[in-house]
């Protein structure tokens, strides 16, 4: 063995020391101290990067920036300053700009964060699916129960599919969307087929997320007479809901999503089965606020442009109503630009008309009846 390759195979045992010391610390919630060894692991990959063939060194790279995204919180770090000085030396060693190989370690926007607004449902889908599903251990050592999933429910345009897309990207996950009328078929056996198969795909992939959108499609309630075909379904996914649950994979998390949540057989609203019912409402003020600007971030807008007077418009608005006046708007003031040659702007004008030609898609009717749901949910669940 030559000195180089000596040189690696130590530094890959001391990564080893750092990491599983690490996973240690966090398992007794010495948090800091389990962030300072992912550091050092992060610094002996940095080293290997270093020694190993060309080929190989983006692997070891992106080891290390998959641990800082998993484990690191470098926002609130004042202590790291020996990392960036190591990857200031690797970028050289390594013949990257150090701005650019910089860039790769900086601390990614949580996914979640850039949903506006459900501060409350957010906090929720932390609780029940994200922190179990990061920190399995420390739910070990406390004998806390984890498994079963979320049923989000909700108006449409509300951001319940947006929602499921960022726990999986902030869990780096597999994501499996399901629109479950695809599922279904007219062929005897095979729709029950096909969710067999999705299971056990799922379950393949390591960490997952499974997403069934439109729920109330392949999970209705089930009739006594005339509909055996859909009575098979739903048994068969209760089924792989029970497996995923009594095996205790802690590595697959189901959501669903649905816009009649009284059409839902009960049988799915058990504990165990879907643990949680999160209801997903109409944005706020603040997150329709949140959501307009980022529509009109980086657009020319015009100096008469009043942020209060267009969150006042899309009052009773959807997440996607309030995104699709905003597009609107954009569309207006391109057209102007085309007619006229000159370069323009989006004014208020625009957004006016935007507002008259995008109308909310909500019924008070509909808002009322699934605020009723909620308050009738809650209360079961404040029971269980």
């Amino acid at each position: 063995m030559n000195r180089k390759q000596d040189c690696i195979k130590q530094e890959q045992e001391t990564f080893l020391k750092f990491y599983r010391y690490a996973l240690e610390q966090f398992s007794l919630r010495n948090e800091e101290t389990g962030k300072r060894a992912i550091v050092c692991a992060v610094g002996t990959l940095l080293n290997i990067a270093r020694n190993v063939a060309f080929e190989l060194r983006p692997s070891f790279i992106d080891k290390a920036k998959q641990l800082l995204d998993r484990c690191v919180d470098l926002s609130d770090a004042s202590s790291y300053e020996t990392l960036f000085t190591n990857i200031e030396d690797t970028a050289m060693g390594l013949n990257i700009p150090i701005n650019e190989f910089s860039e790769m370690f900086k601390k990614k926007e949580n996914a979640m964060d850039r949903v506006a607004g459900l501060e409350d449902v957010k906090e929720e889908i932390r609780r029940q699916v994200v922190y179990p599903f990061m920190y399995p251990s420390l739910y070990k050592r406390y004998n806390k129960k984890t498994g079963g999933g979320i049923l989000l429910y909700g108006l449409p345009g509300t951001g319940k599919t947006m929602i499921a897309k960022a726990i999986a990207k902030d869990m780096q996950a597999s994501f499996f969307p399901i629109k479950c009328s695809d599922l279904l078929s007219k062929w005897f056996g095979e729709s029950e087929g096909n969710i067999k198969e999705l299971f056990d795909k799922a379950r393949q992939s390591g960490k997952a997320i499974i997403f069934f959108d439109e729920f109330e499609a392949i999970g209705m309630k089930r009739s006594g007479e005339g509909n055996e075909a859909m009575n098979r379904v739903v048994h068969e996914l209760l089924n792989q809901m029970d497996g995923f649950e009594e095996n205790g994979n802690h590595n697959l998390v189901i959501l669903a999503a649905t816009n009649r949540p009284w059409d839902v057989d009960t049988a799915f609203l058990r504990p165990g089965r879907f643990n949680r019912k999160i209801y997903v409402p109409l944005p706020s003020e603040e997150a329709r606020k949140k959501l307009i600007a980022l529509s009109f971030d980086g657009a020319p807008m015009g100096e008469d442009y009043c942020e209060e007077e267009v969150v006042r418009l899309t009052e009773n608005y959807s997440g996607a109503d309030t995104v699709e006046m905003c597009e609107c708007a954009k569309m207006f003031a391109i057209e102007r630009e085309i007619e006229t040659g000159k370069a323009g702007f989006i004014g208020m004008s625009d957004i006016e008309k935007a507002g008259k030609t995008v109308r909310t898609s909500i019924a008070e009717f509909d808002v009322k009846a699934m605020e009723n749901y909620m308050k009738a949910t809650n209360q079961m669940q404040e029971q269980e």
